[in-house]
């Protein structure tokens, strides 16, 4: 984590970067589209989300941003502490930059949200989106563009 955006664009443009990125470049399938978010949530939730045995990393991609739909998200979190077995914790907040993905269309830039969202194991995961307070939850997720999905 930095502590702010203008300290990763210091590094970007330092010496050490490229020798850096040229030790990620064989993991990467490809030319990494760099991204940051302001962590907004409370520190304890950010911790229990990426502490956990698994965290799952969600990104939603919308054309715009909107406070209705970061309370939703809100809503969405609460429906997991409510009701969801193997939840450890959540954190979410939305891209600073704009942001382009297939799902928004050729050529256009619109916004995401990322959720960490902590769990006992992906099984818990798995099993979370059987229920019906998945299905509910999804409800608070309208107006999405689309996702992408990945547990670390």
């Amino acid at each position: 984590m930095w502590d702010s955006v203008q300290s990763h664009k210091n590094f970007m443009d330092s010496p050490q970067y490229q020798p850096f990125l040229d030790t990620l470049s064989p993991l990467l399938a490809g030319q990494p589209q760099l991204v940051h978010f302001e962590l907004n949530s409370a520190a304890d939730d950010l911790a229990a989300a990426v502490s956990a045995p698994v965290t799952e990393l969600a990104t939603i991609f919308l054309t715009e941003k909107t406070q209705s739909f970061y309370d939703n998200l809100g809503s969405f979190a609460d429906i997991l502490r409510d009701h969801t077995e193997g939840f450890l914790g959540i954190s979410y907040s939305w891209c600073i930059e704009d942001v382009e993905h297939e799902c928004l269309g050729e050529g256009f830039k619109g916004k995401a949200c990322i959720l960490a969202i902590g769990w006992s194991s992906i099984d818990a995961h798995l099993a979370f989106k059987q229920t019906d307070a998945f299905r509910r939850g999804l409800e608070f997720l309208r107006g999405a563009r689309g996702s992408e999905i990945h547990h670390t």
